[in-house]
């Protein structure tokens, strides 16, 4: 016996993990510099108070060779007041996260190779059918041609589970969905005057474990495993300095390994996205870019809604002073899913699309050198093509850093969760508290 999401009657919020086909390509690879090397004032240039170097405080790693090794582990223990993100029904839960990670950097002049190595476990004092353990590993590289001509490459691996926020979150599902993404990544960037170009290019692939429900009924997630694609040249011409208007197009393919999901849907798809936007540097007191165009997605079966219309996003920083800055995110991008509306027979209809935009606005501040606080907002609105079901979902969080010294950090972070849908049975409230202490070396 197979059961999904819309059989259950409620799935739940933002596909968790899922890439973004139309939002920037993102490669985890090294940051581009002059030659490899990058001063520390461009460094800081675009970075907010929270991930900005605090030079008395930070790590400094342990050399090997040519390479440092940066070893750190987190300890946290948290609260969360809705653990399965339900209406009604709700169960509470304590429980402990431990993340040990490896980051290995080269120290070198030209080119750059590095990698990343961690886990994440957490353990709940009650509700146990919550425990999991994460990992990840992450080898990326540059090489330098000339200057600002330069290769980018990666390569990744994860194992990972879905949130029981998730929109393809099962109701009654016994655990949370487990499953691993494999990828590579390229990209070749030419920017040595005012008229640039780079092209990036990924390959993930998604395999998912089937699951069961607490009654021992299966659900079927194999027939999500997949291959997404996407490749994005983008051109840029400096208008003047520090603005730069630039043209950027990216096309994605998703290939289902299953030729028939468990419903006969054929879920195979491909889609593009065209922008124009701009990238700028207000002497370092607003950075940025800002870009708006339009973007379509059509899948090989008939029965799945066609995806087309506006693309936009943004990712601006306004340094408000050497102590504060505010950060405002903003994306659209077409997420794969698996909702449906639960009804049986003729009258079965599967979303073909999660059309997903979100937007973010957080604050940072440095009370002193080493008392880092931040507070934010976020919104999101999940659009099912071809059901009539719309989520919105609204957050808040605020949480403060303290650095005692280049080896222990100490934060404790609240944050607010509330999805307001249109299909009542999705809705929930959520609030995590967490306290951490981190060692990094």
């Amino acid at each position: 016996m197979s059961v999904r999401g819309g059989i259950w009657g409620a799935v739940l919020a933002v596909v968790a993990g899922a890439p973004s086909a139309f939002a920037q390509v993102q490669l985890p690879g090294p940051a581009p510099g002059n030659f490899g090397t990058t001063p520390p004032e461009a460094t800081a240039a675009g970075e907010g108070v929270l991930s900005r170097p605090h030079p008395d405080y930070d790590p400094l790693g342990v050399r090997a060779g040519s390479f440092i090794v940066f070893p750190r582990l987190d300890l946290a223990e948290l609260y969360d007041s809705n653990v399965f993100s339900i209406p009604s029904g709700v169960k509470s839960d304590f429980y402990t996260d431990i993340a040990p990670d490896v980051v290995v950097n080269s120290d070198w002049n030209v080119h750059a190779l590095n990698f990343d190595v961690g886990s994440e476990t957490k353990r709940y004092a009650t509700q146990v059918s919550e425990n999991y353990t994460n990992a990840h590993a992450i080898a990326n590289g540059r090489l330098d041609i000339l200057n600002e001509i330069y290769i980018l490459s990666g390569a990744q691996y994860q194992l990972a589970h879905e949130d029981r926020a998730s929109p393809n979150s099962i109701v009654g599902q016994k655990n949370p969905t487990q499953y691993q993404v494999g990828g590579i990544g390229f990209g070749y960037v030419h920017e040595p005057g005012r008229l640039g170009f780079r092209i990036d290019g990924i390959a993930n692939m998604y395999s998912y474990d089937n699951a069961q429900t607490a009654t021992g009924a299966t659900v079927i997630e194999t027939d999500r495993n997949r291959w997404e694609y996407a490749v994005k040249p983008r051109l840029e011409y400096e208008i003047i300095p520090n603005y730069r208007a630039f043209l950027q197009a990216s096309g994605n393919g998703r290939s289902y390994q299953a030729t028939f999901d468990q419903f006969g849907f054929k879920r195979d798809s491909a889609g593009w996205e065209v922008d124009a936007g701009t990238a700028l540097d207000v002497t370092n007191l607003i950075t940025g870019e800002i870009f708006a165009g339009y973007l379509e997605q059509n899948y090989a079966d008939a029965r799945l809604k066609p995806v087309n219309g506006v693309g936009f996003g943004s990712n601006l920083l306004w340094t408000v002073t050497e102590l504060t800055s505010v950060h405002l995110g903003v994306t659209r991008s077409v997420q794969e899913t698996i909702v449906n509306n639960g009804l049986a027979g003729t009258a079965f209809v599967e979303a073909s699309s999660d059309l997903a935009t979100g937007a973010n606005l957080s604050v940072e501040h440095e009370l002193l050198n080493n008392v880092l606080v931040n507070a934010g907002v976020t919104y999101g609105q999940d659009d099912f093509q071809g059901l009539s079901r719309i989520d919105n979902t609204y957050g808040a969080n605020a949480g403060a850093r303290y650095l005692i010294n280049r080896v222990l950090t100490a934060s404790l972070d609240i944050t607010y969760q509330k999805r307001d849908s249109n299909q009542s049975i999705n809705n929930y409230e959520r609030e995590i508290v967490a306290a951490r202490l981190g060692a990094h070396f």
